[in-house]
């Protein structure tokens, strides 16, 4: 693939537009592998398939092929690409419930660009305000009810944040961030009677 853009979101992260060589199918929530030396370093998909390229949101990090990417990658370079990965997003219900952490957004952001007639109820948790890269975006859908948690001010989700929300018996919870935050979600939803299979987590 060649890097089509590349645009810095924020002191932290990076939005990166790849242009496949040829057609590269997939399905809202899946991932990409770019492939780096000899390590593969795996990317939530934030465009949709109907798009004609590929775009992925680069978190800083120390990781050496990480600060590649965010550092050192730039338009018209070519990089080499595999997938996809993991699984899609799959509505089985009418009400949706997305618990993104940090840039665990990346995993749901594909699939609320295409499905503007779906009702999704978004916690998206980070550190600071300015690490709220999609927030512009996210507020134009009107379909999207957005709960912003800024763990520098206030707990990060937890057991005792969930206690304080009210859940249906016709929703379906996604959960994408640190795996503290996944284990947490998921024992309070399993402790409130939720089914297992109403829940689906992708941990980074």
């Amino acid at each position: 693939s060649t890097v089509l853009s590349v645009e810095y979101l924020s002191d932290n992260f990076k939005l990166i537009k790849l242009k496949p060589y040829s057609k590269f199918h997939f399905s809202a929530g899946q991932a990409v592998a770019l492939h780096i030396n000899d390590s593969m370093k795996f990317f939530s998909i934030t465009s949709v398939p109907s798009d004609d390229f590929i775009e992925i949101l680069i978190k800083k990090s120390d990781s050496k092929s990480t600060m590649f990417l965010f550092n050192d990658l730039k338009v018209n370079d070519s990089i080499f690409i595999s997938g996809p990965f993991g699984n899609a997003i799959k509505q089985n219900t009418n009400n949706l419930i997305f618990f993104a952490g940090g840039s665990g957004i990346a995993n749901f952001i594909s699939f609320i660009r295409n499905n503007k007639n779906v009702n999704i109820n978004l916690f998206y948790s980070v550190r600071n305000s300015s690490d709220l890269v999609f927030k512009n975006e996210l507020e134009k859908y009107s379909n999207l009810k957005i709960n912003y948690i800024i763990t520098s001010s206030v707990p990060r989700i937890n057991k005792d944040f969930m206690s304080h929300i009210k859940f249906n018996n016709d929703e379906t919870f996604f959960i994408c961030g640190p795996k503290q935050m996944i284990i947490d979600i998921n024992n309070y939803l399993l402790s409130s009677n939720i089914s297992n299979d109403r829940i689906i987590f992708d941990r980074y």
